[in-house]
């Protein structure tokens, strides 16, 4: 529960939950991968070389399906070296040749399917059109690389307040765990999780176009760290407090349980802070739509609601419609427009149906 709470009060993280974007998934797919490397490693019992190997084929499996979700998944090929460096174990020629493993079985898959037209147009797309394009930033600049590095200690701040707090509290209240176990072992597993997050997180800062969502698949390791320094404190503290003190912490965080519980059941079905744009969408598609198997594939927009990117969201998702960015031609049946560009449709008129913030427009002919 530690973990989880450090890790959503980064903010990117529960915002990327909720937002349902793409680092959610290289996320769940890269710490599984270095999961399974950890497991490969872990002192708890003998492990053959076959087992530890098939492990390495399941990282380096894993790491595939991850960097084709987004690029910024590659990280769990260092895991191998990083967990050496951290604990100084397996053997040093193991894990040089289990990093050769990971790395085999993602270039073997990359160069498989780069036999094939689909994936290799597609990559050949990727890499001009948005890798290159963001390095060179010709995608657009978010600002410099040290704003970037920033913007990842800002994702870090409130965990890190919450850790602070708790070893200031155990500090004074001059509490320690008694016979706290494995204080070397929890202090190199915390120096491993600090170089994945890194190794994680610093190649993104060459780009020149990096948001904070970026930072999510990291966000996780740092934040366990934070979880491994903080917890005997947590210990401490919990300690420190008397009987009543416990009840009245029990009975607050029950009641906190139950109001969230009630809450939530309240609010199961009422639209969110996307109230408008599902207005919107639920209102162009009743008009634009024959049937529910019946609709328009294809609407064009102006500008302004083609970069409103929920609106894409949303049409894909309930009805598989698109949005076009509109070309000047009357070559769309329907046009969705704005009032910075609906006297210059020629070809169109409007429809009278009532959005919130946009006009729908029909061909004229």
């Amino acid at each position: 529960p530690m973990t989880l709470t450090m890790a959503l009060l980064t903010g990117v993280i529960a915002w990327g939950f909720a937002n349902a974007i793409l680092e959610n998934v290289v996320g769940l797919l890269t710490l599984t991968s270095v999961l399974l490397v950890a497991e490969a490693y872990s002192d708890g019992r003998p492990r053959s070389s076959a087992s530890r190997l098939l492990l390495m084929f399941g990282a380096g499996l894993l790491t595939v399906f991850a960097f084709f979700t987004k690029i910024t998944g590659l990280f769990p090929l260092a895991s191998p070296a990083l967990y050496w460096i951290a604990f100084r174990r397996p053997k040093l020629t193991t894990a040089i040749l289990d990093t050769i493993v990971v790395t085999a079985v993602f270039v073997l898959t990359c160069l498989l399917l780069w036999q094939f037209h689909g994936p290799r147009e597609a990559f050949m797309r990727f890499l001009n059109g948005q890798l290159l394009a963001s390095v060179s930033g010709a995608r657009g600049n978010t600002g410099g690389h040290a704003e970037m590095f920033l913007k990842l200690l800002k994702t870090l701040l409130y965990p890190a307040l919450v850790a602070v707090l708790l070893l200031a509290s155990a500090a004074w209240l001059g509490r320690r765990r008694r016979h706290e176990p494995q204080t070397r072992g929890r202090g190199r597993a915390i120096i491993f999780l600090i170089l994945v997050g890194l190794s994680a997180s610093v190649p993104i800062l060459i780009s020149q176009r990096v948001y904070a969502f970026y930072f999510i698949p990291s966000g996780v390791y740092f934040s366990t760290a934070l979880t491994m320094v903080c917890v005997p404190a947590l210990i401490a503290v919990a300690q420190a407090v008397n009987r009543a003190g416990q009840r009245a912490t029990h009975i607050g965080l029950a009641a906190i349980l139950g109001a969230s519980l009630l809450f939530a059941g309240l609010n199961v079905g009422r639209l969110g802070h996307d109230a408008a744009d599902i207005r919107n969408v639920r209102k162009i598609a009743s008009f634009v739509c024959s049937s529910e198997q019946s609709c328009v594939k294809t609407i064009g927009a102006c500008d302004g609601p083609w970069h409103h990117w929920e609106l894409h969201a949303y049409l894909q998702r309930y009805y598989r419609m698109n949005l076009a960015l509109f070309n000047g031609k009357p070559s769309e049946a329907f046009v969705l427009a704005d009032g910075g560009c609906i006297d210059d449709l020629n070809g169109y008129i409007e429809t009278g149906l009532v959005l919130e913030d946009y006009h729908l427009l029909k061909r004229s002919d």
